[in-house]
């Protein structure tokens, strides 16, 4: 009987190509049916930049007729298991800026299939040795940007702090 090598585990993180999309800046007028996911996919930016860029608020109602500023730039697609900063590695930008273009709060939790403003401006011209002979790595990156992405259909776990009882509220059984 032959046997299948185990799968990798899903949290070892995974080598990132530098392959982002880059948009244009442009305005969106809004059709009926349409969804912030959906512009997002339709325009390639991500939604919550098209969100940021609007001031759009949760829980991101968009209204047929509307017209959306789509921001450009470089928009990289998280994959299973990448890293915020190997994401940042592969472009040669330090983590705390990914962070700031793309306003992440901790704990920086990334999603598959999530898109990220990578800032700069793209150089084709650089080699990977040169990206990775540019890119600097500190503590404090290392303990906020090191976890690999979770997979598309599996939530993030966040811890959320037990409700407080409201005074005169009736105690739970």
């Amino acid at each position: 009987m032959t046997q299948l090598p185990a799968p990798r585990p899903a949290w070892e993180a995974r080598p990132v190509t530098p392959d982002a999309a880059i948009v244009t800046a442009q305005t969106y007028t809004v059709r009926s049916g349409d969804t912030l996911a959906a512009i997002a996919d339709r325009t390639g930016a991500s939604a919550d930049a098209i969100a940021r860029a609007n001031a759009l608020l949760p829980p991101y109602v968009v209204v047929a007729g509307q017209t959306l500023s789509i921001p450009g730039g470089r928009y990289h697609r998280v994959h299973p298991g990448e890293t915020g900063i190997a994401i940042a590695r592969a472009y040669g930008v330090p983590w705390s800026q990914v962070v700031a273009a793309n306003d992440l709060v901790e704990p920086f939790i990334l999603r598959a299939g999530q898109r990220i403003l990578i800032p700069g401006v793209p150089d084709r011209t650089s080699s990977a040795a040169e990206r990775a002979a540019a890119f600097r790595l500190d503590v404090d990156s290392i303990l906020t940007g090191g976890e690999p992405a979770v997979a598309a259909n599996q939530p993030a776990v966040t811890p959320t702090p037990a409700p407080r009882p409201t005074p005169g509220a009736p105690k739970p059984p």
